[in-house]
């Protein structure tokens, strides 16, 4: 999945199938809630679950985790936040965190973003 925090933030709730290799859509989705601190505008409260992963485990079901990379100016990217691991769930939902808008987007709100799953 690939997108903005401004996209996070105007929508509130977004939900985006994940992409498998080749970038084509598969069955699986994401939603990301996002939540303005108040008081605190230098912080994001971030919230993951996914649906219908596909199983990469062969003796017990898959366990996923997400990394979040902002994208550079010069086009590489920097891990920005690696959720926990929820183990032998193809439904996960994570633990709501905090990251700063310095780590997360340089404070751009149009900063291209870009969530993997485990494969």
């Amino acid at each position: 999945m690939e997108c903005t925090l401004g996209q996070i933030i105007s929508q509130r709730k977004l939900s985006k199938p994940l992409l498998k290799h080749g970038n084509t859509a598969g069955k699986s989705s994401i939603t990301v809630i996002a939540e303005e601190l108040s008081g605190n505008d230098d912080y994001v409260e971030l919230s993951f679950s996914a649906r219908k992963l596909d199983d990469k485990d062969f003796f017990s079901k898959s366990d996923p985790f997400l990394e979040i990379f902002r994208m550079n100016d010069d086009g590489t990217q920097q891990l920005v936040h690696r959720t926990e691991t929820v183990m032998n769930n193809l439904n996960p939902v994570w633990k709501t965190f905090k990251v700063s808008l310095n780590s997360l987007c340089s404070g751009d709100h149009d900063r291209e973003l870009k969530v993997r799953s485990s494969d």
